[in-house]
């Protein structure tokens, strides 16, 4: 799917959002107050959020010391098309200044276009909640799909979750299929396994505490020198309001290895610290 058409359907969410205000205010925009406006669109179908977050850059060499910053910043806008289906679209830019402020390096970095079927399974009726997605990623970014040598993927993901009072567990088991740029390079990863487990405790008075496991498995063409990956996340939240929470973690990466799962014996020393903000606009 070219990414002209993730930004018509985009553009198709926001029409029919438009069109469902128009029908349910009962007078014209130029009479409506501007909380009236807001609360009709925090009401509507149509959802956009923002992420922000910002972590430090390790050394290439020492893989240690702070070298600079990395700024991620992605947009969601989705539509409810009923119930329990939503599409989505996600679109994600990073600032990385590894060498300081005056040598910036901005990147857009993917595209996404997202189906989501929620309540396939809930705790309610099951003793779970189980939902599904299925998604296209694309890499806009020429340079980028240059040096990853995919140009885009088809990914599709299953999440279980449950609470048991303040603890609850989320559980997310990925499948992605990449397109390959130059099948000469059989290094490059043609599909990939990626399991995402979190476990959160609500701490009281709007903080909570989490921990994410990462797990992935590539394959590729040649079967060999093929990437594992392990990381962990410890990360604090605080809800500042009903729309916006702030969060601050601690990452590290005890396995990044080819072929087998091995533990590097300085994954406890090399750290990455992230602060991040999630606004939910309307």
């Amino acid at each position: 799917m070219k990414l002209s058409n993730l930004w018509k359907l985009a553009t198709i969410a926001t029409v029919l959002t438009g069109t469902a205000f128009a029908q349910s205010s009962g007078s014209s925009m130029s009479t409506a107050s501007i909380g009236d406006f807001y609360q009709k669109l925090k009401e509507s179908p149509l959802d956009m959020s923002f992420y922000l977050a910002a972590e430090n850059i390790k050394d290439s060499e020492t893989g240690k010391d702070v070298a600079g910053i990395l700024h991620t910043d992605i947009v969601y806008l989705s539509y409810k098309l009923t119930a329990n289906d939503r599409i989505s679209t996600e679109n994600r830019w990073t600032f990385k200044n590894a060498n300081g402020p005056d040598n910036t390096e901005v990147t857009w970095a993917r595209s996404v276009l997202k189906y989501t079927r929620s309540n396939i399974l809930t705790e309610e009726r099951n003793g779970v909640n189980l939902s599904a997605a299925i998604e296209r990623r694309q890499y806009p970014n020429l340079a980028m799909r240059d040096r990853i040598n995919i140009s885009a993927l088809n990914r599709a993901s299953v999440t279980a979750s449950k609470s048991f009072g303040k603890f609850s567990s989320a559980n997310t088991l990925y499948y992605g299929m990449n397109e390959v740029r130059n099948e000469a390079k059989t290094t490059t990863a043609e599909s990939y396994w990626y399991l995402l487990a979190t476990q959160a405790y609500d701490l009281g008075n709007d903080y909570s505490i989490s921990l994410t496991e990462e797990f992935i498995a590539d394959q590729n063409a040649q079967d060999s020198a093929e990437g594992r990956f392990v990381g962990l996340t410890l990360e604090g939240a605080k809800q500042l309001t009903p729309s916006v929470t702030a969060a601050l973690a601690v990452l590290t990466t005890p396995i990044s290895s080819k072929d087998e799962w091995k533990f590097d014996r300085t994954w406890t020393e090399e750290l990455t610290v992230a602060a991040s903000l999630f606004i939910r606009a309307f």
